[in-house]
């Protein structure tokens, strides 16, 4: 998989974006772009081209049986809403983030931040939407209560609706929780939701770069379009989540009966 993380890294850069892994084959794609270096990025065939995904060590199941990979946030856990309570914590009270925001910000209306209002912010950044310099500050702002806080993590609050569908999903198929981190107390957090809420989900990978697990049978469940966009590029199937269980239940099932 180490071209995987190559590519990204060099593409990231390509595209100005922030360094957002350690790994060791991400960070000399990164370098490489910005040294000039073109020749190795360029030999890596293309993983969107189906006849070389064996040169990228894909672990094909070759049975009929598909595996789910399904996110937490956003799917099974209202990070929304939790976000939206600290986002009104911090910005009513006087603080150092509160403070800088307002000078910035003098007519930001506070009732604007919702559930709906903070999810439109991280999908249009996945789809290249342009934020409003308002929108960029509360984006970044959301990391702060999320940074280094286990329990917030293990506490979120369940979707309703979401018990039984992963209950079904476990009745049909082998399902694996697929969540992105954003550091080891947020994986110890996770790991704690997913005992007390879903312990009957035994399989867990908590990874930033999802797409390294797609293969021709795996279906990804997430809300986020850049992860979906990825999986796909990358030989797996996916299923962009919207808030509806039995909608999503209902792609599901019409992708596993046409194949």
């Amino acid at each position: 998989m180490k071209s995987f993380f190559y590519q990204n890294g060099y593409q990231d850069a390509q595209d100005e974006l922030p360094i957002n892994s350690d790994n060791p084959h991400y960070i000399e794609g990164y370098a490489d772009f910005q040294e000039g270096k073109s020749e190795r990025y360029e030999s890596i065939p293309k993983v969107s081209d189906p006849v070389q995904l064996s040169l990228f060590d894909f672990d094909v199941i070759e049975s009929e049986t598909y595996e789910i990979f399904l996110d937490m946030d956003g799917v099974i856990v209202d990070l929304a809403l939790e976000l939206q309570t600290q986002m009104n914590k911090i910005l009513s009270t006087s603080n150092k983030y509160s403070k800088k925001f307002w000078k910035k910000h003098p007519d930001f209306q506070l009732n604007t931040i919702d559930t709906s209002y903070l999810k439109e912010i991280f999908i249009a950044k996945d789809l290249g939407i342009p934020l409003a310099k308002s929108q960029k500050d509360i984006r970044r702002l959301t990391y702060k209560p999320l940074a280094k806080n286990l329990n917030l993590w293990a506490k979120l609050p369940i979707y309703k609706g979401a018990s039984d569908f992963v209950k079904y999903l476990l009745s049909q198929w082998k399902v694996t929780i697929l969540s992105a981190p954003i550091d080891t107390e947020s994986i110890k957090g996770k790991e704690l939701w997913l005992d007390i809420n879903f312990p009957e989900l035994e399989n867990r990978l908590f990874e930033s770069e999802k797409f390294i697990y797609a293969h021709p049978r795996g279906i990804l469940i997430d809300d986020r379009p850049k992860n979906i966009a990825l999986w796909q590029e990358h030989g797996g199937i996916a299923i962009l989540h919207d808030g509806d269980f039995s909608r999503t239940i209902e792609q599901l099932n019409n992708i596993i009966n046409k194949k």
